[in-house]
């Protein structure tokens, strides 16, 4: 949603400000400057070698722009123009056409044109080391008829590539340093420029004076810090030295006494996303589906939801939760605790007696983990559990050295994105049901009715479910305790919800 006053627009993960006063009474700059702290440490800015892109989104939005920005009104997020000022598909829907703002320059004052915009997507595409490749598969090739127009011709009917045009990878990065190590470097052209990096630690910018929208950079200075640590974290917010942080499910009484004593807001928005200890399905007992599925009737959710957050994590059995298209609101998608099938269908399975699983976990799900560790060894499941920051996590998840991997899933404004992102990438491992992927490629191909697109979000997910792809946990919000002189939380345009955010939607108020 575009200010009109100074609304702001959504959030998925977390704000935090390191060495501001707290509540309403900051200093007299903090109009001026925002030190906000992510939950992950910045570990490179080159928008093609994250090893976990939606990870590093806080650090690089503000640097770079892309075609084209989620944003979110009423609670419905939807694609709005950014450097394009317009775009369009061909009848056939095989080729966007990109009309491109006149006004945009990169931060050494050279122009923004259509030849940056398809080097910077080849780059994406074809640098050896690139992470992001899976982001533009559907591209067969880029036509700049003019330094104005971009022709994305697609592989085939591609409905969802728009979305791919407002993510990190989708970065459009000054030709002139294309070829330069950007882990360190600042090759933008979005609402602020890069001042320092310290790795594995924050990221200091300041506002992009010549920017031709001057309501993506509200703050004169910007500082985002990555403090893994949840302790940390919120003693930096009560003892005053932080203006905002996401608050885990675990915290919310502190929070919740934080805000009463004034100066503070609690903010929780969507359950987007979903947490599952994920399953390499192609690993010994795992590629039994009635194994997986007893796994799932093993868990208790409600007695995990009670007794360690709070209440607020509704339990899940699918990876579309509440409100989202293709979400399935009936019985066939739930895992009731259910001790004795799970027991049972381990006995007919084979594996009475059980076997060991090697899983690696962090952050709010080290605690969840260890509650499914005592509820997996009644059917006789014995997690031998791993804890690890994301980028080890995933390192570990995706190098084969583990059997699950326990986290949190991201879902996005689109949820054919959600589905293609955690299953057709290298974040599902092992043997995907046919149904999945097929289903998922005429979502992506073919021109659907909303009721057949919907009709067919839903299939998917009871395949997911049913097939016991992973152990499904709960759905939980996003919470962010701030200091009441920052907006933007509630209504924050984001790309990936439960995780990245935006600083270029926030503001401060009056």
């Amino acid at each position: 949603m575009r200010r009109t006053t100074r609304l702001g627009v959504a959030i998925s993960v977390a704000a935090l400000v390191l060495t501001g006063c707290g509540g309403s009474g900051g200093d007299s700059d903090a109009a001026d400057r925002l030190r906000i702290a992510s939950i992950l440490a910045p570990t490179t800015l080159d928008p093609h070698l994250a090893r976990s892109p939606l990870a590093m989104e806080p650090y690089i939005f503000p640097m770079y722009d892309q075609l084209i920005r989620v944003d979110k009104t009423d609670g419905v997020s939807t694609l709005q123009p950014m450097v394009a000022e317009s775009w369009s598909y061909s009848p056939d829907m095989r080729s966007i056409t990109f009309d491109l703002h006149d006004d945009v320059t990169f931060h050494d004052g050279t122009p923004v044109t259509s030849a940056a915009v398809k080097a910077s997507i080849e780059r994406a595409k074809t640098l050896p080391e690139s992470t992001v490749k899976d982001y533009f598969s559907f591209v067969d090739s880029i036509e700049t008829p003019d330094d104005r127009t971009v022709v994305v011709e697609l592989n085939a009917p591609r409905a969802d590539a728009l979305f791919a045009f407002a993510t990190t990878p989708a970065s459009i990065i000054n030709p002139a340093m294309m070829n330069q190590d950007l882990s360190q470097a600042d090759a933008g052209s979005g609402p602020y420029r890069l001042v320092s990096v310290r790795p594995n630690d924050r990221v200091v910018y300041e506002k992009n004076a010549e920017y031709w929208d001057t309501e993506l950079s509200a703050f004169d200075t910007l500082e985002i810090l990555g403090i893994p640590d949840d302790n940390a974290r919120f003693n930096a917010q009560r003892s005053g030295q932080v203006e905002a942080s996401m608050v885990r499910l675990t915290q919310l009484p502190d929070a919740r006494a934080l805000v009463e004593s004034g100066g503070y807001e609690l903010t929780e928005i969507d359950h987007a996303t979903w947490w599952t200890m994920d399953l390499n399905t192609s690993r010994g007992p795992l590629g039994n589906p009635d194994v997986r599925r007893a796994m799932n009737y093993a868990i208790d959710r409600d007695a995990i939801n009670e007794g360690l957050l709070n209440g607020q994590c509704t339990p899940t059995g699918q990876p579309i939760q509440a409100g989202i298209d293709g979400h399935v609101d009936d019985r066939s998608v739930e895992y009731t605790y259910d001790l004795a099938k799970a027991q049972q269908l381990m006995k007919d399975a084979g594996y009475a007696d059980g076997f060991p699983l090697k899983v690696v976990t962090g952050g709010s799900l080290v605690a969840v983990t260890a509650a499914m560790q005592d509820q997996l060894a009644r059917i006789g499941v014995q997690l031998d559990v791993q804890s690890a920051d994301l980028n080890d996590a995933l390192a570990q998840w995706q190098g084969g050295t583990v059997d699950a991997f326990a986290y949190s899933h991201g879902a996005t404004a689109e949820p054919v994105i959600t589905l293609r992102d955690n299953y057709l990438t290298s974040r599902f491992q092992g043997e995907l049901p046919g149904a999945v992927r097929d289903t998922l490629d005429r979502l992506v191909t073919q021109q659907l009715s909303d009721e057949e697109r919907v009709a067919l979000l839903e299939d998917v997910s009871r395949t997911i479910s049913s097939d016991a792809l992973a152990v499904f946990i709960c759905a939980p919000p996003a919470m962010y305790v701030h200091t009441d002189s920052i907006g933007g939380f509630d209504t924050m345009g984001v790309v990936t919800h439960g995780g990245p955010f935006n600083v270029r939607d926030l503001y401060p108020r009056p």
